[in-house]
């Protein structure tokens, strides 16, 4: 109970200094070819995990997972702010993409050892499996071609 109290408030301090919400698509597609491949995806994830990891165990409480879940919602809401959508259309939108980027829907059934906590691999194999779902045509990329109609 203290661990988690503890974590809780190293997370509440730590995150906002850390300036986390910094992902964009721009950021998993590092060679800008306006697609994203499975290595790309994962090395962001990767990247995600080691900051949201704050205890530096190797595991995902269940505390960090909401803040980073939290995070990633409130980052593709400050975007549609940024991009001018309100009301039902940024309603609609930020369904639309918690859906197709995730908001722990990605992780859902990752801690495959039910042990309480998402290792490194969990949370990696967990989207390699979005990623598969996700790629519909099959090329091993993420794009344009993939969004359903």
């Amino acid at each position: 109970m203290k661990k988690a109290l503890l974590l809780s408030v190293l997370i509440t301090i730590a995150l906002p200094l850390k300036a986390i919400s910094q992902f964009s698509l721009g950021d998993i597609d590092r060679n800008n070819d306006r697609a994203i491949s499975e290595q790309e995806l994962l090395d962001h994830r990767a990247t995600l995990f080691d900051r949201f990891d704050i205890d530096r165990n190797g595991q995902l409480s269940e505390v960090e997972h909401k803040a980073m879940t939290a995070d990633r919602k409130a980052h593709r809401e400050a975007a549609m702010e940024k991009a001018g959508k309100t009301g039902f259309f940024k309603k609609r939108t930020t369904a639309k993409l918690s859906h197709r980027m995730g908001d722990g829907r990605a992780e859902a059934g990752a801690d495959r050892d039910g042990d309480g906590q998402i290792s490194k691999a969990e949370f990696l194999s967990a989207a390699q499996n979005w990623f598969a779902k996700s790629d519909h045509n099959g090329d091993g990329k993420l794009d344009r071609s993939d969004r359903k109609k």
